[in-house]
């Protein structure tokens, strides 16, 4: 579960792993790490596989599938934070 860190409760002490988002497709809901994309649903982020076909990577973003180079011309940069591995401490 990746979660965005506005969603957890602030009187709750976690132990987590963070995902940084750096970079945001615009007019839709698709964020990246570097490599790795992934689709904001509420204050939760999806997975996207990155598959290759024929010689380049290539990821579905709305159905219809962009190489990861196009994807790269297209993305804006920004800063986002996401947990993961999230575990509540007994405190």
């Amino acid at each position: 579960m990746i979660t965005k860190l506005s969603a957890i409760p602030k009187d709750t002490i976690i132990n987590c792993d963070f995902v940084i988002i750096t970079h945001y497709l615009p007019n839709t809901s698709y964020v990246f790490d570097n490599e790795k994309v992934f689709k904001k649903v509420g204050n939760r982020l999806k997975p996207i596989s990155i598959y290759i076909s024929g010689r380049c990577k290539v990821v579905k973003i709305n159905g219809k599938p962009l190489s990861v180079s196009k994807l790269n011309q297209l993305k804006k940069r920004c800063i986002m934070v996401f947990a993961t591995n999230i575990i509540k401490m007994p405190f």
